[in-house]
């Protein structure tokens, strides 16, 4: 018997060799020789690293060697994971049966890690469907959480293996169980809702729906499970939850509505979807008007239960199905966060440049223009917003905008027009556009420290921008001063720029 252990200790070893660069990938992470000098040194189980090695034969040899099965559970590496946790993290079925028919108590089963997860995680995490299979029909238990609080059914929403969210629920037969599962929440502040709708798994979502999770249940960060599927812009999923009766009116803890989350991403399809609905409801509703209150975003739980009341164990109230749809109201379209941003200031703003501008053309479309023209807190349109983002690929949006000449007077807080913010941030291209839509009056207008855009041209050096400018601009806003007494010629003198100077002392020469 220890010359059949020797042998096959040899084999090990040379499997480990082979095996030597994944082994230096997985943690905890370890060589090849590491591994076997801990092995002969009795630190670290034959067992373990044939495991880890993925060999089922070697496996096999070993667990036929009477005096090591004792051995099994016994070892735990550097995160307290047993060779058990390492076979499901593998997903490696021949090899979690070999162990399993070995030794299959609870005891085995149960073993947990640092982050305190029994192998069932791990199989989970791996989307191994007959691996959580069969841990389940072992034995595995399901009521349990992580250091983290993760039960297994969080986890499993959060994978995209629909069949072990199922396996999970299905082995969650107590009622009670079943209620404290769908309202549980991390550490994170989340439900299993929350994760499934966030990451779009649609089936996931389908199970836990039905299964009476709350459409309405509120994260400890205000989201609930609509704001976050909108934030991915997964219209599937958000028509799921509004037709399991998700409430269209509220808001996040800063302030976002589910057009607000969909448009700072960028996400297109899920805002025409919204705005074709509520273009719908306003066509059909003109002779039943809904009231202020009715239509205004809440953060309240007045159409849902708050994740105070669901962490409490207080009855849910399952919303009424209802129809497709997602429908807006216009208190919603007009909704301003704490900064005074629309959802179509976000857009502007967004740094998902690939999907905003098709979102910034189709709010164009839609919104009339109090809308277009609305002002943040700093006082700044949505074209102020575009000149300081360098959105360049907006440009061809600017066509959509009803009254562009008027907007384009509107001042920010400063007194910088969108042309000021333009030329500061350097896009000549939208320095240009700007100059040719906007009114000689609007050009020559000055910000707050007195200066007009033709100041900033010369202080930053924008020799186009400058010489457009200089057509447009009569002589004695060329020679304005700001409240410094400074002229653009100053500026340009100061700075030693020859040819900006040449062209405004061209400029400013009487004929």
């Amino acid at each position: 018997m220890a010359d059949a252990f020797e042998d096959l200790l040899k084999q090990l070893e040379q499997k480990l060799k082979e095996r030597d660069q994944n082994l230096r990938k997985q943690r905890p992470r370890t060589s090849a020789n590491e591994a076997y000098e801990n092995l002969r040194a009795g630190k670290e189980t034959a067992f373990y690293w044939a495991v880890r090695c993925e060999d089922h034969d070697l496996l096999k040899g070993f667990l036929g060697i009477p005096t090591l099965a004792e051995d099994l559970g016994k070892h735990r590496d550097g995160e307290n994971d047993t060779e058990l946790h390492w076979a499901a993290r593998l997903g490696n079925v021949p090899v979690l049966s070999l162990l399993l028919q070995a030794r299959c108590d609870s005891s085995y089963l149960e073993k947990r890690n640092k982050a305190k997860e029994t192998p069932l995680y791990d199989g989970i995490r791996a989307q191994s469907v007959e691996v959580v299979r069969i841990l389940l029909e072992k034995g595995a238990k399901v009521m349990i959480s992580n250091i983290a609080s993760f039960s297994p059914l969080h986890l499993a929403a959060k994978r995209k293996e629909p069949a072990i969210a199922r396996m999970i629920w299905e082995h969650i037969v107590d009622k009670e169980d079943q209620q404290s599962s769908l309202t549980a929440f991390t550490d994170e502040g989340k439900t299993a809702l929350h994760y499934a709708a966030r990451d779009g798994h649609k089936d996931t979502v389908e199970l836990l729906l039905k299964a009476g999770a709350e459409p309405n249940v509120i994260s400890q960060t205000g989201n609930r499970p609509l704001h976050t599927a909108a934030w991915r812009g997964n219209t599937k999923i958000m028509d799921l939850l509004w037709r399991a009766g998700a409430a269209t009116n509220t808001t996040t803890n800063h302030g976002y509505t589910v057009l607000h989350c969909a448009a700072e991403q960028g996400h297109y399809e899920a805002i025409e979807t919204m705005l074709k609905t509520w273009m719908q409801t306003q066509a059909g509703s003109e002779s039943e008007p809904r009231t202020a209150a009715e239509e205004a975003p809440s953060n309240n739980a007045t159409d849902g239960a708050t994740a105070q009341d669901i962490d409490q164990g207080a009855p849910q109230s399952q919303s009424p199905a209802r129809a497709g749809g997602m429908p807006l109201t216009q208190e919603i379209l007009a909704w301003t966060l704490a900064d005074g941003s629309t959802a179509l200031h976000l857009a502007v703003s967004s740094k998902k440049k690939s999907g905003s501008s098709k979102v910034v053309g189709l709010f164009l479309d839609k919104l009339d223009g109090g809308m277009v023209a609305a002002q943040t807190k700093q006082g700044e349109t949505i074209l102020h917003l575009m000149a300081r983002m360098r959105r360049d690929d907006l440009l061809d949006a600017l066509t959509k905008i009803p009254q562009i000449g008027k907007i384009l007077e509107i001042r920010a807080n400063d007194g910088s027009t969108a042309l000021h913010r333009a030329i500061e941030d350097g896009s000549s291209k939208i320095q240009e556009r700007l100059i040719n839509c906007m009114s000689d009056t609007a050009i020559c207008s000055q910000n707050h420290d007195g200066e007009t855009a033709l100041h900033l041209a010369a202080r930053k050096r924008r020799p186009y921008a400058l010489k457009k400018l200089l057509l447009k601009m009569n002589p004695a806003a060329i020679a304005a001063r700001n409240q410094y007494g400074e002229t653009a010629l100053h500026i340009a003198a100061a700075i030693g720029d020859v040819d900006v100077t040449r062209r405004l002392l061209d400029r400013m020469s009487p004929s």
